[in-house]
């Protein structure tokens, strides 16, 4: 359920920066809508910035995760590890940070693409 609510939060937070240099451009937009540009080649690069900041982002939380989880096993992991098993004690494994990273991707290029919606 928090997972849920993190994710429906990021993708706002990507779809509002994705929003904001859409409205940023909005004068190139139209130049290139008076020229004949297809809506592909305008949407593509805002689909691609939120894909890109939906990756980061997902790479960063990892990052930070795995430090603080680094460094409460260092501060207390021995103290606990009675209380709870040393199995308990454990990171994330490859494939639930892969996943992460590809849920992030999944999200920034689903708000991206919504996002870029507003071009017509």
């Amino acid at each position: 359920m928090v997972a849920a609510i993190l994710m429906l939060g990021a993708a706002f937070t990507v779809g509002a920066v994705v929003r904001l240099s859409l409205y940023a451009r909005r004068d190139e937009l139209e130049i290139m809508q008076l020229v004949g540009a297809p809506f592909g080649y305008i949407r593509g690069p805002f689909v691609m910035e939120g894909l890109l900041l939906g990756v980061m982002g997902a790479i960063v939380a990892v990052l930070v995760v795995g430090g603080v989880h680094a460094a409460l096993v260092r501060a207390v992991g021995v103290d606990l590890s009675g209380l709870t098993g040393v199995q308990q004690l454990r990171f994330l494994g490859w494939q639930e940070m892969a996943g992460m990273v590809v849920g992030g991707l999944v999200v920034g290029a689903v708000s991206g693409t919504v996002a870029s919606r507003v071009v017509r």
